[in-house]
């Protein structure tokens, strides 16, 4: 018992201690709260575009990755 009380006297190991319970109590808290606040703002409303619009993001985001994929496989798997 004693040996724990001399750990936590160290001014880092407490602040981490704290930081670490403080960041518990809020994501405990915010999960509880989350589902009444999405209750009262009710749903976000739709965007809609058009099929042109939606190709081209479509096709932009294929391009962007296979052009990732071909200038990344050089380095791919490299350790180090």
């Amino acid at each position: 018992m004693r040996r724990c009380q001399d750990e936590l006297r160290t001014p880092f190991k407490k602040l981490s201690l704290c930081l670490t319970i403080a960041l518990f109590w809020t994501t405990a808290t915010a999960a509880i709260r989350r589902p009444k606040q999405q209750a009262r703002s009710g749903r976000a409303p739709i965007r809609e575009i058009d099929w042109a619009t939606y190709l081209d993001k479509v096709q932009g985001e294929w391009m962007g990755k296979m052009m990732g994929v071909t200038f990344g496989e050089p380095w791919e798997l490299q350790i180090g």
